[in-house]
């Protein structure tokens, strides 16, 4: 379910089925894509809302 193999390099790795790919959570890149993801739009949610009760 979850790919981490330290020796891999890359992020994104393609699976073994189909086109999709899977993040490598033993880089560090990978954490921080996943942050990006999760925090984003929550950022973006909090302003829209601060902004409308002005």
């Amino acid at each position: 379910m979850i790919y981490y193999a330290p020796d891999d390099t890359a992020v994104f790795v393609p699976k073994q089925r189909g086109i999709d790919q899977t993040l490598n959570f033993a880089r560090t890149g990978a954490w921080l894509f996943l942050i990006g993801v999760l925090v984003l739009p929550l950022a973006i949610s909090a302003a829209v809302v601060l902004v409308a009760n002005r």
